[in-house]
Parts: C-alpha cells; structure tokens; sequence
C-alpha cells in the first residue's frame, strides 16, 4: 500500500506559510540602525521593522508627524523622525526648531544664534527629518527637506515625539 507524502492539510500549511511570507515580503523589511543619530530612541546595531513605500503598500502607509522613517538621501540611508509635513511652518529660533509653536528640535551648537530666526514652509510631497541626537545627526537642518519619493519606508512602532531640554 502506498501511503501519500504530504496530506492535503500538509499542502494547505505550506500554502498559507509561502503566502504569508510573501505577503509579509511585499510589505514588510527590516533594516539595522548604523550610528548614534536616533540615540537614546534607537541605538547603533538595533534591528527594526518597517512597512515598506511601494506602489502595493503605498495606501496604508500614512506618514504623520513624530513617524520614524527610513529615506535615501544621496548613497545613504537615513533613519530620521518627521519634524515637519507639507505646509507645515518651520522656525528656527535661537537654538531651538519648532514646526507651529510645537518645539521638535534643536539647532547644532555651532548654528546657535540668539538674534536667529528664519521661517520656512515645507514644500510640497516634501517631508522635513530630524534625528533625536540632535549633536550627532545629519538631518534637513544639513541638506533640507527630502522628497517623499525618496521614503524607503516607516518603523512599524510608533515611538513618541518628545523633545527635551538641552
């Protein structure tokens, strides 16, 4: 008697696991933190998982104020929170940046200026980062807004925006 290798319920199994891993290939990546940029909030080697910009996934990713993103800028790959959207107006102050009257970062020491304070708006499909190591992060104070085009993808979990005191 001959018996069968795999069961239907066998085949079923793989089934769902090769569309989930597919499924979850699509719209799921994981990238390692490289650098001090995102520290305390992600440290140097940390591994994390984004949902990933593509024309598939590109309806539910949503990107809000405080959302941790993945972006190409140049040969590199940035990890950065969004400190400001579309429209929103940015003000540098002093050695404080604020988007509205919101305080989402700090000037580079060396840019600290009491008389300073310029207004920008964030243009449009454009995105303005900032890494939470404000002392040891190359972020839009350096090269300026990114597109969103350049978005790669956003951290699965949503860590808070809290600016403090320096």
């Amino acid at each position: 008697m001959k018996g069968k290798f795999f069961t239907e319920k066998d085949i079923n199994l793989a089934i769902i696991i090769l569309t989930s891993l597919l499924v979850a290939n699509i719209f799921l990546g994981v990238c390692k933190v490289d650098g001090s940029s995102m520290n305390p909030t992600l440290e140097n080697g940390n591994y994390k998982f984004y949902i990933k910009d593509n024309k598939l996934s590109r309806p539910l990713v949503r990107y809000k104020l405080g959302d941790i993103v993945i972006a190409h800028e140049g040969n590199l790959f940035l990890i950065k929170r969004i400190a400001g959207l579309e429209g929103d107006v940015i003000t540098e102050k002093g050695k404080k940046i604020y988007n509205g009257d919101k305080l989402v970062g700090f000037l580079p020491p060396d840019y600290w200026n009491e008389n300073l304070e310029r207004n920008f708006t964030v243009p449009k499909d454009s995105l303005y980062i900032l890494g939470d190591n404000y002392s040891d992060s190359t972020d839009s104070r350096y090269f300026g807004c990114i597109q969103k085009s350049d978005l790669v993808g956003k951290l699965v979990k949503k860590l808070p925006l809290e600016v403090k005191e320096i």
